[in-house]
């Protein structure tokens, strides 16, 4: 139960994150991001801080997914939320391979997204709840 919570809360900060840089950054109407082609033009012409917003918003996923399943955990919290910020990383390079992104958006990911979940662990384990 704490893993998937953990899971249902990573995945709703990233899409809540995401929404943010969509409408902070609007897509102009004239590209089609629903075609190979489209995504591409977009991504390279994205501005920077929309492209930034979506790296914290995999940061941001990674620490609520590993602090929701701490606080939720009987036991083994720093196993399971190192498995959940583990399984963020692995959506993530997902998401990069699929589609071209720029190089520091890779960096960043990478570097982020396990420490935030440890983060998320050591916050999640002062809040656990006690039955």
């Amino acid at each position: 139960m704490a893993v998937l919570a953990g899971i249902i809360a990573g995945n709703v900060g990233v899409m809540a994150l995401e929404w943010l840089s969509m409408t902070l950054f609007p897509i102009p109407e004239s590209i089609n991001v629903r075609t190979p082609e489209g995504l591409k033009e977009y991504m390279e012409q994205a501005p920077v801080g929309s492209l930034l917003l979506v790296v914290v918003a995999w940061v941001a996923g990674s620490f609520l997914s590993a602090l929701v399943c701490t606080i939720l955990a009987k036991s083994d919290q720093l196993r399971l939320g190192l498995i959940l910020g583990a399984l963020m990383l692995v959506f993530t390079l997902i998401n990069l391979i699929g589609f071209p992104h720029p190089w520091w958006m890779w960096v960043m990911a990478i570097a982020g997204i396990m420490p935030a979940a440890y983060l998320g662990v050591k916050t999640g384990m002062k809040k656990t709840i006690v039955p």
